[in-house]
């Protein structure tokens, strides 16, 4: 990590990362969740129960994000 910080130029330090890799894993955790308790397991409620809390839980979040703001 100290090699990095001393090759790198100080303008690419300053960048951060983006969110995208996160949000996909985010989005495929869910997904995958929901279809796999509906057609895997058979387990349609909780596939709604677990979906719905979910999503509620990252709604603020994606809605933080579309919004600007970062975390």
């Amino acid at each position: 990590m100290a090699l990095l910080h001393i090759t790198l130029p100080r303008e690419r330090r300053k960048n951060g990362a983006s969110y995208l890799v996160p949000n996909i894993f985010l989005c495929w955790t869910w997904f995958a969740g929901v279809v796999g308790n509906i057609f895997f397991f058979n387990r349609p409620g909780v596939a709604l129960v677990g979906g719905l809390t979910f999503g509620l839980v990252l709604a603020p979040y994606f809605i933080a994000l579309s919004f600007g703001r970062s975390g």
